[in-house]
C-alpha cells in the first residue's frame, strides 16, 4: 500500500550520445586546425612582406596580385611559388626574375651545361637590371621633383579678361578697361606715326 518514489534522472558515461562525444572530439580537432591554419597565414603574411615586390602582374595574361591582402586567390598564389592562377605562366616576384620563367623540374645528370650556362648569364643579367633599376629610380625622382623646377608661362593671362572673368570686382573691371584703353591708344598712335628723315647731302626725303 505505500508509494515508493521514482528514481530521479541519472547521467552516465552510456546515456551520453555519441554524437556528442563525436562533436566534443571534432570540436577539439577542428580547434587544432584553426590554430595550424593562423600559424599558416602568418607565414604567408610574412613571405608577403619580404616581397621585393608586393603588387605584380602576369606578362602573360595581365592579371594583377596584391600580396598585401590574404585572399585565398593570392594565399594559392604564394603557396605556388608566383605562378597565375588564370593562366598558369611564372610571375615576377622581384627584378632578378626573368620575365618567361617557368616553373622547372629537378636538374638531372643529363643537362650538366645548365649550370654553366645560367652562371654565365648571371653576370649580364645583374648588370641590365642593375641599369633598369636606377633608370627607374633616376625616372621616379624626376617625377617628384619635376613640379619644383617646372615653371608653367600661361600667354593667355597676358590679356585681360574684362567681361568674362567672374573673379573681378567692378573697381578692378574699371582699372583694367581703363589701362586697355591706354594701351590700344598708345598701340594705334605708333601705328599712325611716321618717321621722316633727311638726307641734306643727298638731297633725299627717307620716309
Amino acid at each position: 500500500g505505500r508509494l515508493r518514489p521514482s528514481p530521479g534522472p541519472t547521467t552516465s558515461a552510456a546515456s551520453i550520445p555519441a554524437s556528442s562525444s563525436g562533436a566534443a572530439k571534432a570540436g577539439g580537432h577542428v580547434a587544432k586546425g584553426a590554430a595550424g591554419g593562423g600559424r599558416r597565414d602568418d607565414q604567408r603574411l610574412a613571405v608577403a612582406a619580404a616581397l621585393e615586390r608586393p603588387v605584380v602582374n602576369c606578362l602573360g595574361c595581365g592579371k594583377i596580385f596584391d600580396c598585401r591582402s590574404t585572399s585565398n586567390d593570392i594565399i594559392r598564389f604564394l603557396d605556388t611559388g608566383g605562378v597565375c592562377t588564370f593562366c598558369g605562366k611564372k610571375v615576377c616576384l622581384s627584378h632578378r626574375q626573368s620575365a618567361d620563367e617557368e616553373p622547372t623540374a629537378a636538374p638531372t645528370a643529363a643537362q650538366p651545361t645548365a649550370a654553366a650556362t645560367s652562371a654565365a648569364a648571371a653576370a649580364p643579367a645583374d648588370s641590365a637590371t642593375a641599369a633598369a633599376v636606377a633608370f627607374k629610380n633616376r625616372l621616379v625622382d624626376y617625377d617628384r621633383n619635376s613640379a619644383k623646377r617646372t615653371t608653367v608661362i600661361d600667354d593667355q593671362s597676358d590679356f585681360f579678361e574684362v567681361d568674362t572673368n567672374a573673379w573681378l570686382t567692378d573697381k578692378e573691371r574699371e582699372e583694367m578697361r581703363a589701362r586697355r584703353a591706354v594701351e590700344e591708344a598708345a598701340e594705334a598712335s605708333r601705328k599712325r606715326r611716321v618717321a621722316v628723315t633727311i638726307d641734306l647731302l643727298g638731297r633725299r626725303v627717307l620716309v
